[in-house]
């Protein structure tokens, strides 16, 4: 049985190809050679583009995973000191 992936790497950038799902087994050993790719190879300027436009994703990603854990722990200090002024108007 054949699946599609697509490559991530520098020079095959989004390349999408069809391998058969036991390529590799344990110890790394090739059990199936059948291996083709469904696009053409990527010019060279998409090799060059390509490449940073994916540093620039990952960068906005963390960026986002560090905005998203900030807001969680102002969103607890809120909720933390809307109980604690509850707590002390009705003490």
């Amino acid at each position: 049985m054949a699946i599609l992936k697509t490559l991530w790497t520098s020079i095959n950038a989004g390349r999408r190809f069809m391998g058969c799902a036991n390529i590799r087994s344990e110890g790394g050993k090739r059990q199936c050679g059948f291996f083709t790719w469904v696009d053409p190879p990527i010019c060279a300027r998409g090799t060059v583009i390509i490449p940073g436009l994916l540093c620039k994703l990952q960068a906005r990603n963390e960026e986002v995973a560090s905005l998203q854990k900030r807001l969680r722990f102002m969103v607890v200090v809120v909720v933390l000191l809307i109980f604690f002024i509850f707590f002390w108007l009705m003490w």
